[in-house]
């Protein structure tokens, strides 16, 4: 890694030390005359032995943004970069002078002292703490050296020769942990039978972490603690890595959709849909660049046309992740294949030649995938494969709660009971509009799950509903047994899953200002983000995502336990993050208000519950969602785990955020930098498509394809359209046509269901290709929103960025 030569300096990070003044209400435009050198030979080394003990130890922390080619060297901080050719001492006298004198108008105190003032390194000596007294002291002597307090006293301690030196924490700024669980690493050296230590995700609770930097305000549930012991967390470290490797195994080897299987040979002819003349020697190239999926980098067989799966080993084909073939009762391979948890979640960045841990990546998101391409070939052209909804509309994307909506609509919510309830047709939506695909390598620092905290991550249940849940053609009580038995391993293993490191060059002396501005920089300290409500927590990034410095999450301003590190659990209001509001307000009231009740929000227990089979027929059809509407009381029974109540997006960590392109809930942001540059957004862009030869093609998943630099994420071409842009520079194959009719019609399919079917058209491969291209105009696709970074300054926003590849 590149480390650069850090200079002495005299602040953590910019703020407006110019001395102009204008500043309307300003403290810092209160400066006093530029004051002449101060005779002070007689008192220089008390003053010097002074500033040794109390104010050098910050002197670290302050030299990191202060520097040539730092983001405080620009015009405003001029007068404040201070170079290590001079002690410390005379440094910092030379900057008090040239800030003007005094004591408590001088930009030196008042910059890194005073909330109301812009400062993006934080407040190293708050007005009010031990430390601001003391470099008030020291100023006071520069400015009227006849009375200074410490030529009088001892200069050791004028006040309380008890009191211990203010020291910084000594924790360095760059660290991360890349969101390894805090049981992997205790168990990595610890006895199975040891205890674990407790799951940082269920000390989020009311009232933890209040007037603190980092702001949490949607809470972990325990939804099993009504459930037997062995449902319930694990215990031991043997515990925990069994749960893992039974996870492991349910998520790379268990065929889980078998009611969704398809024979072998449905795959194997699915190249005569791609409108070729005999089946291509690249097929299972083809296969992923067709709908999107990404190699499996572990075995995953099927049976090639005349291979017998049971005497060749599930066959010499290879599938990628999101396929999987099934298994007969004996364990052998049995020719059926089926989806799996990786048709979203099985992501790619680079190629396994690239390096370690790049190429095909388990539990990283998908942003590749067209699941109604998969689902058109296979049922050979007909209308969204038969489905009654979209399951998404852009490549990479998915309409994942739309589709479990449906789901609520033919079970009963208490028994998963094939039940269709056409009186359930007003609370539910069909289409919830695109959203991405998140990592798993997260989960282990959320306390709640999904883009708008809907659930506690202990709500196991429901993740089983993109898995043997659907198996319709089983009874209720064997899904529901079968969830029993699996959830909790899968979100073990999802849970152990851990970020990639950055491939690339660091330059850990930006990196180490960016970690400053990431924590310290308070976005609303000036007027330019008046507009915006100002969240909780001290207004920097880490206040709605969490601190990771070991300099922050060891500062008890910050966490209240260093524990919390990289935790995010703020659900931010609307009004606040902007982004597009389609996702968050897709689930209806009645929805939320009923869910807490369904079997998903954990009722078992609870007294009154009645369970599943000891119902009258009558009495379980009241319990299922028609039941608000026959009785206004609502549901009789609450669970422990309800659905989220408040209304917004809950902000994500960001372990591993340098390989999570494009951006946004929704994926309408191609780079990280266009999250914190809103201007530089392109409306209609489409990332780079795949170099293999012929009409059947994806996207680029090469390192080449991917900005590791300025940028950082997949690199993309940009479309117009005459939405915005005048016809005279918008025409040919740059052009996108926005249909009216279809927009709106996308629109409303939200609320009305007999829409819901409906989808961008993908009967040609025109149409196909054009499914790739991401267009903003779209229901559910805006780039609004996180238009508060936009006040970072360009160096800010490179160190910020520099930053966040450490994570």
């Amino acid at each position: 890694m590149t480390v650069g030569l850090l200079g002495l300096q005299v602040s953590g990070c910019g703020g407006d030390y110019s001395g102009e003044d204008g500043a309307d209400g300003d403290v810092s435009a209160a400066l006093n005359p530029t004051t002449s050198p101060v005779e002070s030979s007689d008192n220089s080394g008390a003053l010097e032995q002074y500033f040794e003990q109390y104010i050098e130890p910050q002197m670290s922390y302050c030299g990191v943004c202060h520097t040539p080619g730092g983001v405080a060297d620009t015009d405003e901080g001029d007068r404040f970069l201070l170079l290590g050719s001079q002690s410390h001492y005379n440094s910092f006298e030379q900057a008090w002078m040239d800030l003007g004198g005094g004591v408590e108008s001088n930009l030196l105190l008042v910059e890194n002292a005073l909330a109301s003032e812009p400062h993006s390194g934080g407040k190293t000596w708050p007005q009010g703490s031990e430390i601001y007294g003391r470099v008030a002291t020291l100023l006071s002597c520069w400015d009227q050296p006849e009375s200074c307090p410490l030529t009088t006293t001892d200069p050791t301690d004028p006040t309380d020769p008890a009191d211990p030196p203010t020291t910084p924490n000594g924790f360095p700024l760059l660290g991360s942990s890349h969101g390894n669980h805090v049981w992997n690493a205790f168990c990595e050296t610890a006895a199975d039978d040891a205890a674990l230590p407790a799951d940082p995700r269920t000390l989020i609770v009311e009232g933890v972490n209040e007037e603190k930097a980092v702001y949490f305000n949607s809470f972990y549930q325990d939804c099993h603690v009504n459930l037997p012991e062995k449902d319930q967390a694990p215990k031991t470290c043997g515990d925990y890595k069994a749960r893992v490797a039974a996870g492991d195994y349910f998520a790379n080897q268990r065929a889980a959709m078998t009611n969704l299987s398809v024979p072998s040979n449905v795959l194997n002819n699915l190249w005569k849909a791609w409108g070729l003349k005999e089946r291509p020697a690249n097929f299972d190239q083809l296969l992923t660049e067709r709908y999107g999926f990404n190699p499996a980098p572990y075995p995953n067989p099927y049976p090639l046309p005349g291979e017998d799966p049971v005497n060749s080993n599930g066959g010499s084909g290879q599938l990628p992740m999101g396929l999987i073939q099934g298994r007969d009762d004996d364990g052998n391979y049995n020719g059926r294949i089926s989806m799996n948890c990786y048709i979203c979640h099985g992501g790619q960045i680079g190629h396994q030649s690239d390096g370690e841990g790049l190429g095909p990546i388990p539990g990283m998101g998908n942003t590749n995938t067209d699941m109604m391409i998969l689902m058109r070939d296979i049922s050979r052209g007909l209308v969204g494969g038969l489905l009654p909804i979209s399951l998404n509309n852009t490549r990479g994307t998915s309409n994942a709660v739309g589709a479990f909506d449906m789901l609520t609509l033919v079970w009963d919510v208490d028994t998963l009971s094939l039940a269709p309830n056409p009186i359930k047709l007003p609370f539910n939506h069909s289409y919830h509009g695109n959203q991405d695909m998140p990592n798993w390598w997260n989960s282990s620092h959320r306390p709640r799950k999904f883009f708008d905290g809907g659930l506690s991550v202990d709500a196991t249940r429901i993740d089983m509903a993109a898995a043997d849940q659907v198996n319709l053609l089983q009874s209720g009580a064997k899904r529901r047994a079968v969830t029993e038995e699996w959830d909790q391993f899968l979100q073990a293993y999802v849970d152990a899953q851990v970020a990639p490191a950055f491939p690339g060059e660091i330059d850990e002396a930006l990196a180490s200002q960016g970690a400053i501005i990431f924590h310290q920089r308070d976005l609303w300290a000036g007027t330019d983000n008046a507009a915006i409500p100002r969240p909780e927590g001290n207004g920097s990034c880490a206040g709605c995502h969490g601190a990771y410095s070991p300099r922050f999450v060891n500062d008890p301003a910050f966490l209240e336990d260093p524990a919390l590190e990289g935790v995010a659990s703020y659900l931010v209001p609307l009004d606040i993050i902007g982004t597009d509001p389609a996702r968050a307000l897709s689930i209806s009231p009645e929805v939320r208000e009923v869910f807490k009740s369904t079997w998903w929000g954990y009722p078992d227990g609870v007294d009154g519950y009645v369970p599943p089979g000891e119902k009258g027929a009558l009495k379980e059809y009241l319990d299922d969602f028609a039941y608000p509407i026959i009785n206004p009381e609502g549901r009789p029974v609450q669970g422990l785990c309800g659905w989220e109540e408040k209304v917004g997006y809950l902000a994500p960590p960001l372990y591993g955020v340098w390989a999570s392109s494009p951006y946004f809930h929704n994926g309408s942001v191609p780079t990280l930098r266009q999250v914190l540059k809103p201007e530089e957004r392109p409306a209609i862009w489409k990332r780079m498509d795949s170099p293999v030869e012929g009409r059947v093609k994806g996207y680029d998943m090469s390192l080449a394809a991917y900005d590791l630099e300025e940028q950082v994420g997949w690199k993309y071409e940009e479309f117009c359209s005459r939405l915005d842009t005048p016809a005279e520079e918008c025409s040919g194959d740059n052009r996108v046509i926005n249909n009216l009719l279809y927009r709106w019609l996308d629109s409303v399919k939200d609320d009305i269901w007999i829409f819901g079917f409906l989808s961008k058209p993908y009967g040609t491969q025109s149409q196909i290709d054009r499914r790739k291209i991401f267009n903003t105009h779209d229901f559910s696709n805006s780039n609004t929103g996180h238009e508060f970074t936009g006040v970072l300054s360009e160096a800010e926003t490179r160190a910020v960025i520099e930053y966040l590849k450490t994570l």
